[in-house]
């Protein structure tokens, strides 16, 4: 995996419960939120939270983060994927799936919209594309706030079925960018 970068426990006053950020002195860090993980993960199980977290750090030294949305999908998806993988049977709360509404449901409703919103923003590098698909701010059009956590799961499960969570792990931009782009659009014009 290579070394571990920093890893910083605070009280977030109520702003993450983890992540890895780029801090002045110490480069790359891993930062918990402990009193977000005590609201969010610990009733149902932090393990998943945990394995989500450190696979963007092990993701974090193979993959190179761009601005555009498709990297975040990539990134974030991909995080979910191992997770469920590294804890089967893990729930949708415990694989970030449920806040600040039940993500699975929200997209399940009607899939194929869901992918055919995303597609036209897949390149987009704007703050506002990002910001409502990866946080809790005010989503835009009939997808929720997050919802990129879940499409990103899926174009990362579709993935997967044709390369191991190795191969996944490995891959760089040039080969991820047309991979995710041609999942988004195959499951923009599948039915449901």
């Amino acid at each position: 995996m290579g070394s571990l970068p920093p890893i910083i426990l605070l009280h977030s006053l109520g702003e993450m419960d983890g992540g890895v950020r780029t801090l002045p002195g110490t480069g790359r860090t891993l930062v918990f939120g402990a009193d977000v993980i005590a609201r969010l993960h610990l009733a149902h199980g932090a393990e998943p939270f945990v394995h989500h977290e450190l696979f963007h750090v092990f993701h974090g030294n193979r993959f190179t983060a761009c601005d555009a949305v498709w990297c975040d999908l990539w990134s974030e998806g991909l995080a979910v994927y191992a997770s469920e993988l590294l804890n089967p049977g893990a729930s949708d709360a415990q694989l970030l799936l449920t806040e600040p509404t039940p993500l699975r449901a929200a997209v399940e409703r009607n899939r194929k919209a869901a992918f055919a919103e995303l597609l036209p923003l897949l390149e987009s590098t704007s703050r506002e594309d990002s910001g409502a698909l990866f946080s809790n701010g005010k989503g835009d059009g009939a997808l929720p706030p997050r919802v990129g956590y879940y499409l990103g799961y899926l174009v990362a499960r579709e993935a997967g079925k044709t390369r191991t969570p190795q191969q996944l792990a490995a891959m760089g931009q040039d080969e991820v960018r047309p991979m995710v782009r041609e999942i988004v659009k195959r499951l923009a014009a599948e039915g449901r």
